[in-house]
């Protein structure tokens, strides 16, 4: 049954980085830069945004998380489906604003379906092995991209347009009926969410992490190609090494944390080995290889964020509240998107290439001190 789950969540973490391969074919065929690029993730954070708080405080309550999964699955099939018959970037941009809706909700009913399957002391490395859904996807959009683009730009939203297709209809096969659903949170369980600073805390940790890794992963293919003349296909294999380790570092991470007891201990590492990482990108030499070496060291400290949060989110409220506390992660996430591609893409204009990047992860120094502050194991 997480398998499905698992599945399905990838199928819609495809949106995030099905743009980012594109980049460079969609900007010589449009005539756009990166600062216009940026707006394809953008208006993805934005859906995602909308999405993401009214999905954990009324939908999934209301449908369960066997119909919230299926709700995105039919979103992300049908917001890439309009991507894919695109003939225009403003036809692209309603197809990513589809798509960013259902991202905005494919965290929240596999966490929901975690907290019941596993007890507490064994849902970090559950959380552990699902965590890394959206590593996966990067993996498969950088690697088979750049593959299909041979096909037409528009072979990489049909491919994930059927993959998405595929995995709804395992998930609807996989996942038990669920009983008839709840009410709508109650206005105190959302009052308990909205005023809860450990949960805020957290979830700014979160912010700046995925800030951090969408900005990244949306320019390093583009500037592997132009500035350092790599081909799209290494560029793309390249820029997607720090996710991928995230694969089997995460569950690794996830493991560590159920032994030590310690959520933050975790994060607070993987945050200051990123901060450092980001500032000393002015530094590192303008070699694919060493790229490649400096990546592995980020994506194996790295893996410890997304695991950590995500269960520290889900021991900073009550009982019962899972739903409600990863939609505020899903909000968060949800604005680093929409921010960091934007602004990245602004900065690259002004700062050139090497400072936007460094500017990247600068503000993980802000994560470091959140989690230190939140009461948190």
């Amino acid at each position: 049954m997480l398998l499905s789950a698992y599945l399905l969540s990838i199928a819609v973490a495809m949106g995030l980085f099905e743009m980012p391969p594109l980049f460079p074919t969609l900007g010589s065929l449009w005539g756009i830069g990166a600062e216009t690029l940026g707006m394809l993730q953008t208006i993805f954070g934005i859906g995602g945004l909308l999405m993401a708080l009214p999905a954990a405080f009324f939908i999934l309550p209301r449908l369960g998380p066997k119909r919230l999964g299926l709700l995105c699955g039919i979103l992300m099939t049908a917001g890439s489906a309009v991507t894919a018959i695109s003939n225009s970037f403003e036809l692209v941009l309603i197809g990513r604003f589809i798509e960013g809706c259902a991202f905005g909700a494919c965290m929240l009913f596999p966490i929901e379906l975690i907290t019941k399957w596993f007890p507490q002391g064994e849902r970090g490395k559950a959380i552990g092995i699902w965590a890394p859904f959206a590593p996966v996807a990067a993996l498969i959009i950088f690697l088979a991209g750049p593959q299909l683009l041979q096909f037409g730009w528009t072979s990489i939203p049909w491919a994930v347009t059927i993959f998405a297709t595929l995995c709804t209809l395992f998930f609807l096969i996989a996942i038990k009926p669920e009983e008839k659903g709840a009410a709508p949170a109650s206005a105190l369980n959302l009052w308990k969410a909205i005023r809860n600073r450990n949960l805020w805390l957290v979830g700014i940790t979160w912010l700046v992490y995925n800030y951090f890794l969408v900005s990244l992963t949306s320019f390093t293919p583009t500037y592997f190609e132009r500035l350092m003349g790599t081909p799209i296909e290494l560029a793309s294999a390249v820029a997607i090494v720090p996710v991928a380790m995230q694969i089997w570092c995460a569950p690794i991470w996830g493991a560590i944390s159920d032994r030590l007891r310690s959520l933050k201990k975790i994060i607070v590492v993987g945050g200051c080995v990123s901060f450092v990482w980001s500032l000393a990108i002015p530094a590192f030499p303008a070699s694919v290889e060493w790229w490649i070496l400096l990546f592995l060291v980020l994506g194996f400290f790295w893996s410890s964020l997304a695991p950590g949060c995500f269960a520290a989110s889900t021991v900073v409220l009550e009982g019962g509240m899972a739903g409600l506390s990863v939609g505020v992660l899903s909000f968060l996430l949800g604005i680093s998107i929409l921010l960091g591609p934007l602004l990245t893409g602004i900065l690259i204009t002004y700062v050139g290439w090497t400072w936007a990047l460094a500017s990247t992860g600068a503000l993980m120094i802000v994560g470091i001190i959140t989690t230190l502050t939140a009461r948190i194991p």
